[in-house]
């Protein structure tokens, strides 16, 4: 196909049918640009061109070698584009980016500078054999130093200590530079996922920032195979592969002393292929378990539970109600040389030294209950499980609870009462669950106020009832502050405890209850459950009523569901 420089050069007469085609069979087989295949061929000069280019597109042209475009190229980090397109910039203001170009009927041009820079473009003409040199000299790679040829041994070990990533800013690709921009300002806003989605006529992006999805970029919808088909080429994915689910991860460079793994989902869509990234940044994660919203009296019971020498402990919640910190929190207190501490996972969230952490791998035929059982070959003191998915995994891990080992893990119920009822309609007998079980922790993530703008409100008649008189309300302010997003600034915890066996655990109440045999809705409740657990902290200012009608809709449905 002829390219439009060829076609404006047929159009004036400069060239003919012949000379075009020939030309364009020439950028073809040899992969040059249109306009080297011109300035070769001799048939018109580099300032006959610039001038008729200049009246047919109604462009100003100007002398290249006055300009520093050098310096401009690495200020905006456009090398590698400048070289591609064979455009040089010579201009740039806040808002705008001037572009000298040999041929501006280059496809894509304006956009592309446009899409990586952030900036307004405008095209200016330039004399061929002019930019051909300057180029040249772009391309010239820097001879190092003497000293950088002869680094000190220990700088060279400092340099290779520093997080191995596929993705870093030094990326000089138009694709993977603008990734980079979108994975920073995820992390600087401490978001959690980043959902890649393409439409018929638009591409949207949303991140995830303190539980809520939020569009925070629209780029023109014709990167979304771009974008992909990078995304896969980092993740170590089959990128020709656009019918079937993948998923890869990521190491990602914030700054040189910050590594990030990123969790890759690509799921195949009807106008492309929708790409999720989790974010997984422990330097971000305090894994404390002071830190994770306990009352006194529940921190107390959790740490006790977290020290004795056996039994199971189960975390629940749905996805994303932050099971995984909880989890990792716990076994981050108890990791000592004393202990040998091993966990399956599927994948593997977070890195902790000296933690033995296998992930499984269902295509081998590496399943949570062949690692468990292999685990316990392997003389533990510790096991997590990631997940209890079906009953011979529960079994294996109920049975190691009971035989010597401390046993923690997950299961997604709504309540902590309803996954002691799950696991007896999985067919465990109320005797077995109350001798293995020490503690059930069923929990759920809600945003936060920020101190600064919050409002304070009237008590809401539907729950008037369950505060305290004096107590004072407030609610988010919908314009937030510098200090936070939408008047939330993170999120904190919800939680209930359930403790299985009253005979062991006499003194309970403010956020634990417990169950004898099958729980029925006739166990303890006053101040035990989420919702009651949420109410305190509507009453301490910490968050909104409207958080808790989001995660736990209201006190009469959430009952009738546990």
């Amino acid at each position: 196909m002829m390219t439009p420089l060829l076609q404006l050069l047929c159009a004036g007469d400069i060239l003919s049918t012949a000379q075009a085609d020939e030309l364009t069979t020439q950028v073809q087989a040899q992969s040059v640009s249109a306009l080297t295949a011109v300035m070769a061929s001799g048939i018109i000069s580099a300032e006959a061109l610039a001038d008729y280019l200049s009246s047919q597109l109604n462009l100003r042209q100007i002398r290249l070698e006055k300009y520093p475009y050098d310096e401009f190229c690495r200020q905006l980090n456009i090398t590698e584009l400048a070289l591609r397109y064979q455009a040089l910039p010579v201009e740039v203001s806040e808002e705008w980016l001037v572009l000298a170009a040999g041929d501006p009927s280059i496809p894509q041009l304006r956009e592309d500078f446009q899409f990586v820079t952030g900036l307004h473009i405008e095209l200016v003409l330039c004399n061929a054999d002019s930019l051909q040199s300057a180029l040249k000299d772009l391309r010239q790679p820097k001879q190092p130093s003497h000293a950088a040829q002869h680094q000190p041994e220990a700088q060279i070990r400092e340099e290779e200590s520093h997080y191995d990533s596929s993705l870093s800013p030094d990326d000089s690709n138009p694709i993977s530079q603008y990734l980079h921009q979108v994975l920073y300002e995820a992390w600087q806003q401490k978001a959690s996922d980043i959902h890649f989605e393409p439409y018929e006529f638009s591409y949207r992006i949303r991140m995830r920032l303190n539980g809520i999805l939020v569009t925070t970029h629209a780029p023109p919808h014709n990167i979304s195979r771009r974008l992909a088909s990078h995304i896969k080429v980092l993740a170590d994915l089959n990128i020709a592969e656009r019918r079937l689910p993948q998923d890869g991860r990521i190491k990602f460079s914030a700054d040189k002393k910050t590594g990030i793994d990123l969790r890759v989902s690509v799921l195949p869509a009807q106008w492309g292929e929708k790409i999720v990234i989790r974010l997984l940044n422990i330097k971000t994660q305090a894994l404390e378990i002071d830190h994770l919203g306990y009352t006194d009296h529940q921190l107390h019971l959790f740490r006790q539970s977290i020290h004795k020498p056996q039994g199971m402990i189960l975390i629940t919640g749905p996805t994303g109600s932050g099971k995984t910190i909880t989890l990792y929190s716990a076994l981050n207190e108890i990791n000592t040389d004393s202990k040998n501490i091993s966990t399956v996972e599927d994948p593997v969230e977070i890195s902790l030294s000296g933690i033995n952490q296998v992930q499984i791998n269902e295509k081998i035929g590496l399943s949570f209950s062949q690692t468990l059982r292999a685990m316990l070959r392997q003389d533990p003191d510790i096991i997590m499980v990631g997940e209890i998915r079906d009953k011979e995994t529960a079994t294996i891990a109920l049975r190691a609870a009971q035989t010597g080992h401390l046993v923690f893990s997950t299961l997604h119920t709504n309540s902590a009462r309803a996954t002691f009822v799950r696991l007896q309609q999985m067919g465990f007998e109320s005797y077995l669950l109350n001798s293995a079980i020490r503690l059930i922790v069923a929990q759920r993530l809600v945003r936060r106020l920020c101190p600064l703008c919050k409002q304070p409100i009237t008590k809401p008649p539907a729950i008037s009832s369950q505060l305290n008189p004096g107590a004072v309300i407030f609610q988010a302010n919908p314009q937030g502050c510098h200090a936070c997003i939408g008047g939330y600034q993170g999120r904190m915890g919800l939680f209930e405890m359930l403790l299985p066996g009253a005979e062991n655990h006499p003194h309970t109440g403010n956020g634990v209850y417990i169950v004898n045999e099958m729980p029925s809705k006739t166990a303890p409740k006053e101040n035990n459950t989420l919702w009651q657990d949420g109410i305190r902290k509507v009453e301490q200012g910490l968050t909104s009523v409207e958080e808790l009608y989001r995660v736990l809709e209201s006190p009469g449905s959430y009952e009738d569901n546990q």
